[in-house]
Formats: structure tokens, C-alpha cells, sequence
């Protein structure tokens, strides 16, 4: 059983993606954010402490009326993995995901992994 196995699995990135099925051991992760302010750095701390050094979180700042994007053209300064698009005009969360998977196609190899991750989610 999967679960099971990545419990019992070694911490090396690579065996836990074989667990899971997946060809690669590079992840890209799509974040849509709006009006994050008062809690977008420590989530982006968080996801990036927990991800590898060739993996990215691309942040999509969609119609924020805050400083959310200030904060993460910050965070970018000190960290390559994070990738920032500005939205300014509100395009929702679905058109904020396919903006940042248009910029993960544009640059990430073929076999690369990709997921999304909300912005105001915990991240344990």
C-alpha cells in the first residue's frame, strides 16, 4: 500500500516520487493568491522549506488589493525556487491556476510533476 510505503520510506525525494508513481523528481507547485497579506510569507516559508532545491512555487497574485505581491517579489529575492506572475485584475482561482500552469509549460521539462496549492491552506 502507497501510504504505507512513503511512511517507511527514506527521506531522499526520489524514492518517495517512485512511491507515488511519478516520473521525476522535480515539482512544480501553482498558487493562486489574493489579498494574502497578513499570512502569504510564512506559507511560502513553509512549502519551501518542505521542497527539494530543483523544485518551484509559482505564485500567481491574482486582482490583490494588498501587499501580497510585495511581499512575495521580496521572498523571491533570496529564494530562485520562487517564481512570481502579477494578475491585476481579478481572474479567479481557476484562471489563476491555468496562468501559472502557463508559465510551468513554458519552462519546466516534459516529465516534470506539478501540483496546486492554495495560499491560505495549512501546511502541516
Amino acid at each position: 500500500m502507497a501510504v504505507r510505503r512513503l511512511q517507511d520510506a527514506d527521506t531522499d525525494r526520489a524514492q518517495v516520487y517512485s512511491l507515488l508513481g511519478f516520473n521525476s523528481p522535480h515539482l512544480w507547485v501553482v498558487m493562486p493568491a489574493r489579498n494574502e497579506a497578513a499570512r502569504i510569507e510564512s506559507t511560502l516559508r513553509a512549502y519551501l522549506a518542505g521542497m527539494g532545491p530543483s523544485d518551484h512555487l509559482v505564485v500567481v497574485v491574482n486582482g490583490s488589493t494588498d501587499a501580497t505581491a510585495t511581499i512575495v517579489k521580496d521572498l523571491q529575492q533570496s529564494d530562485r525556487r520562487l517564481q512570481l506572475i502579477v494578475e491585476p485584475a481579478l481572474i479567479g482561482k481557476g484562471g489563476a491556476i491555468l496562468r501559472g500552469l502557463e508559465m510551468v509549460a513554458e519552462l519546466a521539462p516534459r516529465n516534470d510533476t506539478v501540483a496546486y496549492a492554495d495560499a491560505d491552506g495549512a501546511v502541516a
